[in-house]
């Protein structure tokens, strides 16, 4: 297996909403265990990330999805921060808000991919994600319950972003999910 085939049977599986075969699921997590973590590209360490929490693994505490997780963190702690994109970063910290997984090694690598982005020290332009993304990593950092400092950092590092976004530009639940995130993260 390739990070991309797995990401691919995991995607499908997803989308056909066959969550009930954990035999197969398990077999797929083993699969990428597999995989040395460099050979996960930004795209795969997020689409696996997701699949596997859309397919429902926050309610199955094997021990194969816990090892799977804890090799996907290490895939996505092999990233060069250049190499993510804002959505690269939204659907990784969205996938681990979905299993509840607070691993601030992940979340200050994707700190450190937001830095790397497009923007200068005062922070990202609107040019470096688009709205829903930056509402999704707004979101998931609320979900997750950021405390660490230097992980909790990425809400101010996409703020400039968001403030520069067209209202307009944005759908009912990015605005929902922005509403949501900056009253939990008392952005005022």
């Amino acid at each position: 297996f390739t990070p991309q085939a797995v990401s691919n049977l995991a995607n499908a599986f997803a989308k056909a909403d066959l969550v009930g075969e954990e035999a197969f699921l398990q077999h797929l997590a083993s699969a990428a265990i597999n995989i040395p973590p460099h050979y996960f590209g930004p795209q795969s360490v997020a689409n696996i990330a997701n699949a596997f929490a859309k397919l429902g693994v926050k309610d199955s505490s094997t021990a194969a999805m816990e090892r799977l997780f804890a090799h996907i963190s290490s895939a996505a702690l092999t990233q060069d921060p250049n190499s993510l994109d804002m959505q690269n970063v939204a659907n990784i910290l969205n996938a681990y808000a979905k299993v509840g997984i607070r691993d601030m090694g992940v979340v200050r690598a994707m700190t450190q991919a937001v830095d790397a982005m497009a923007c200068s020290p005062a922070g990202c332009t609107v040019e470096s994600g688009d709205p829903q993304a930056i509402a999704n990593i707004l979101h998931a950092v609320a979900v997750l319950d950021v405390r660490d400092p230097e992980a909790r950092r990425i809400v101010t590092s996409v703020l400039p972003a968001l403030l520069q976004i067209d209202p307009t530009d944005c759908q009912e639940q990015g605005v929902a999910n922005l509403a949501w995130s900056c009253a939990v993260l008392r952005i005022s």
